[in-house]
């Protein structure tokens, strides 16, 4: 029994010296002013860490079969979807009216590259990322439910600490949060994919995106 609990306490110390290395120090490291092979090096290296333990934990499975939305989950969606669209159009148009749908009619090639590649290439793979993989690797080391919640969207608003602005790490920890708390809620990588796909579409097309230094 001794040697179990030893063992237990072990492998909750590895995952926690894992997760604060992948998500936490290798984030600000790839932030810093240093030479961008050794950045690709190291993001390179914690990317095929994580891919390796999707595959051997075989949690790709599923990954993204149907589920029924909630109603209140669909309300939510398009609660907050149109509070982006009528609240960021405002914002923009205030800050700067020459931004409002900028990208649509000036870079209509990037804006239609976004609708179609956005999603694949960079909500999908953060979602598997961060809230997959996190959640079904780290969450059962932590008793306090909702400190996890927190440490998820800290991690996640961390990893866009090289874009260097204030607002965009103040957007994607709130929206870290609305995103792990649909996939706690809706079991389905499907939903929070869709989720954040809507979201990042809105912020983009209002001009947003250019407002806050997002590279488009």
């Amino acid at each position: 029994m001794e040697t179990s609990v030893i063992n237990s306490e072990n492998t909750r110390n590895g995952l926690i010296i894992e997760l604060v290395s992948l998500f936490i120090i290798l984030p600000i490291v790839l932030a810093l002013p240093i030479h961008i092979g050794i950045k690709l090096l190291l993001a390179g290296v914690g990317l095929v860490f994580i891919i390796y333990h999707i595959v051997v934990s075989k949690l790709y499975r599923n990954i993204f079969s149907f589920v029924s939305p909630k109603k209140s989950f669909v309300k939510r969606m398009l609660f907050i979807g149109l509070s982006i669209f009528f609240g960021g159009a405002i914002m923009v148009y205030y800050y700067d009216s020459s931004l409002l749908f900028s990208i649509v009619k000036n870079k209509p090639h990037i804006w239609i590259i976004i609708l179609f590649v956005y999603a694949l290439l960079s909500v999908v793979p953060q979602e598997i990322i961060y809230r997959h993989f996190f959640f079904k690797r780290y969450e059962s080391i932590f008793e306090d439910k909702n400190m996890f919640l927190l440490l998820n969207m800290f991690c996640f608003s961390l990893c866009h600490l090289f874009l260097m602005n204030i607002m965009v790490l103040l957007l994607t920890f709130i929206g870290g949060g609305l995103f792990a708390y649909t996939y706690q809620r809706e079991k389905s990588m499907l939903w929070v994919c869709a989720e954040h796909t809507l979201y990042g579409y809105l912020i983009f097309t209002l001009g947003i995106g250019e407002m806050l230094a997002f590279p488009t």
